[in-house]
């Protein structure tokens, strides 16, 4: 059954979608959880378009096809994954083009290098270069949904993008990046979607980041070390005049708000014991003048990570108890005989793969979207059979949350955090958007006196523009005045 678009858009995405119409070139930014997907597609209903190509992460093309379907009798194409190992990706065909909608994956704008073959003096191309085809067609309208995946200037899949927005530019109307986090790190990060928008205005990058960043001469070249704050009302005034931003709070004042609650743990005897060791060899390294972001302190560190969290992600035989694991386990308990959802999320995909068999042990049924799934058809089914109440428990990967729903759990249990603020916020709006009836409960497991601890310091600074190179040498900064 068609769903009336129209019917059921709030005021303000019914005039969001009224002024992409008249500005072909706006950016929606609006928050997560605000309804960009439903403005986007009201927008290509009220253009009336035959074409209309949209540009996505790979997880998300199904969900793009089932919104189409859901408010549009339309003809929607999605690439057809290769069946045989050995081809990784997935194909189009002539028929692909034929429909109203064509969704496809950012992989496929990548310009594919060409590789040398067996024979000598003979070269052939890697097979699986779709980006001349998708420059053929002329599009109504062009997408690019989750735009922030545009953010590096020199990266195969963004250069892609330019050559197929600079070709469709005399034949297509309508371009649009979508994106609630239009930078995740500093506002550099804004060049790219700004640069393909609009090449004669934004021409030079590295112009466009010392305005607003500062840039220092690293030992691999200039590098962005901070966002400059007296420019910051110039690039609010350049965002107002290219984009939309719709901010929760003011737009959705009815949803229930979120509650944090942080939990302190203290590890047990075994589990501190090695704890303090693995420490030890961390300043041992440290004390030498090492860098954090060198192979051997990124890997000690991750060590330090695995072992608060879980030790069996280092040991798998051994006996000593994770204090965190037993945490979520007893929290699982007690929300699954109370009839609720929850939701854990992990950096780790491995440790929700190993608290998924612990869940099943105590009979607490479950659902893994860790980034491992074999197709995206698989993470579809997931994600449904939790929201339809078939599961109790949602186990989601803080890395691969985009564009996942699971308004049915009311708590959202964090294992761990990243340490760059706006990922770990990507996974908590999964929970609280439209759809959400309850006041959704974050909860926050802490082992005292780690890492993790450490970690938090530098959230709470609430820095929200700093990259993760930047953030880890602040970890270790925090590290070194409590182990000092």
């Amino acid at each position: 059954m068609i769903t009336n678009l129209q019917e059921i858009l709030y005021p303000y995405q019914d005039d969001d979608s009224r002024l992409m119409v008249a500005n072909p070139l706006l950016m929606n930014t609006s928050e997560m959880g605000t309804g960009k997907t439903e403005v986007a597609i009201r927008v290509m209903q009220l253009i009336g378009g035959r074409r209309n190509l949209v540009v996505c992460p790979s997880n998300m093309v199904l969900e793009w096809k089932d919104r189409i379907h859901k408010y549009m009798d339309a003809d929607v194409r999605i690439p057809i994954p290769y069946e045989k190992p050995t081809h990784q990706g997935y194909r189009l065909t002539k028929e692909h083009f034929d429909g109203e909608f064509l969704i496809v994956n950012y992989e496929m704008l990548r310009v594919q290098p060409e590789v040398k073959s067996s024979k000598k003096k003979k070269k052939k191309t890697q097979p699986f270069n779709y980006l001349n085809v998708l420059k053929l067609p002329p599009w109504d309208t062009i997408w690019f949904d989750e735009a922030h995946k545009l953010k590096g200037p020199e990266t195969q899949q963004t250069i892609g993008a330019y050559d197929l927005v600079e070709t469709s530019r005399d034949r297509t109307d309508h371009i649009h990046p979508i994106t609630g986090t239009p930078f995740l790190n500093y506002p550099n990060e804004l060049w790219s979607p700004l640069h393909m928008l609009y090449p004669e205005d934004y021409p030079d990058y590295w112009e466009f980041a010392q305005e607003f960043c500062y840039v220092r001469q690293g030992h691999w070249g200039p590098q962005i070390v901070g966002a400059r704050k007296k420019a910051q009302p110039k690039l609010r005034e350049l965002m107002s005049k290219v984009s939309i931003r719709r901010e929760k709070v003011d737009v959705l004042p009815f949803l229930p708000p979120k509650q944090y609650r942080t939990v302190p743990l203290a590890m047990g005897s075994e589990q501190r014991r090695i704890y303090d060791t693995l420490e030890k060899e961390l300043k041992a390294y440290l004390d030498t003048g090492a860098s954090i972001q060198a192979k051997g302190g990124l890997a000690l560190q991750m060590r330090q990570r695995q072992w608060a969290l879980e030790p069996k992600l280092l040991d798998p035989e051994t006996k000593i108890t994770s204090v965190v694991t037993q945490t979520i386990l007893d929290l699982a308990e007690g929300i699954s005989r109370a009839g609720e959802q929850f939701a854990v999320f992990s950096w780790f995909s491995s440790y929700l793969e190993l608290l998924s068999t612990m869940l099943d042990e105590h009979k607490i049924s479950n659902v893994v979207i860790s980034g491992r799934e074999r197709s995206e058809i698989i993470r579809r089914e997931k994600r449904l059979e939790f929201q339809a109440g078939k599961v109790s428990a949602f186990l989601g990967s803080i890395e691969t949350m985009v564009g996942i729903d699971v308004t049915n759990a009311r708590y959202g249990i964090f294992a761990d955090r990243y340490w760059v603020p706006k990922t770990n916020e990507q996974a908590e709006d999964r929970l609280h958007r439209p759809g959400q009836e309850n006041k959704v409960i974050i909860i926050d497991l802490k082992p005292t006196d780690s890492v993790y601890s450490d970690i938090d310091k530098v959230l709470t600074r609430k820095e929200h523009a700093f990259d993760g190179a930047i953030s880890l040498q602040r970890v270790a900064d925090e590290f070194m005045k409590r182990v000092s």
